[in-house]
């Protein structure tokens, strides 16, 4: 897989919906010099989300998916926006099913990489039912309606 990537990627989860601005992303990879950043925003309920822990310079210490209410420790949640330096394919076994949240950045902190979060200001909205995708699609009109004609 490696000969695919000749530098840092993107990773866009396609059951999200947002107009957030990608290159927080990069210019954050860049400044820490990262393996990988990962786009995060808040939410009151994270027990059906992939939590996520941060230390005061928003370098990610842990991650836990769809923690119990007694194990909530951050109100940040995984966006499923991420931009990852190509060694993050070291991490990826060959031939196997595998999962960022769940397999490869838990893998990577163990190993010391250094992964970082940026937050979200923006909204994002899940489009994972037939509801969610109309509401985002009332969103994106509502973006568009108000942007000026080229």
């Amino acid at each position: 897989m490696e000969r695919f990537f000749d530098g840092p990627f993107f990773v866009i989860y396609s059951d999200n919906f947002s107009q957030w601005n990608l290159s927080h992303l990069r210019e954050e990879c860049e400044r820490h010099e990262a393996s990988g950043v990962m786009a995060v925003h808040w939410r009151e309920d994270v027990t059906q989300s992939g939590m996520v822990e941060m230390d005061s310079e928003n370098r990610i210490v842990r991650l836990v998916e769809k923690p119990k209410s007694g194990e909530v420790t951050s109100h940040y949640v995984n966006a499923g926006f991420y931009y990852l330096h190509p060694r993050v394919l070291d991490f990826i076994p060959e031939g196997q099913f595998c999962d960022f949240a769940h397999h490869v950045f838990p893998k990577m902190l163990e190993a010391g990489e250094k992964i970082y979060a940026v937050k979200m200001e923006d909204p994002i909205i899940g489009i994972d039912t037939i509801e969610a995708y109309e509401r985002a699609n009332e969103l994106a009109s509502r973006i568009a309606a108000s942007r000026p004609a080229d």
